[in-house]
């Protein structure tokens, strides 16, 4: 069966379908989602101790630095 566009869902359906999805989860466990995309797995016998960016994260917020950089200097140095 072939979906059509009469089966597909509208966008405002989509829409409230996450707003239900993000009012019915705390907002912790939306934090916590994006620190383990942002963050080394937390160490299990160690809970309490700082948990290390990803080096995909820095490599990237070092990219940005150097383009913003590089577009301050030639245009406005």
């Amino acid at each position: 069966m072939n979906p059509t566009a009469k089966d597909a869902p509208t966008f405002a359906q989509v829409y409230e379908s996450l707003l239900g999805i993000l009012r019915r989860t705390s907002g912790s466990a939306c934090f916590g989602t994006l620190a383990n995309w942002l963050f080394e797995p937390q160490n299990p016998f160690n809970p309490n101790q700082r948990r290390r960016p990803k080096p995909e994260l820095l490599i990237l917020l070092t990219y940005v630095a150097l383009m913003v950089g590089t577009f301050a200097i030639f245009n406005f140095g």
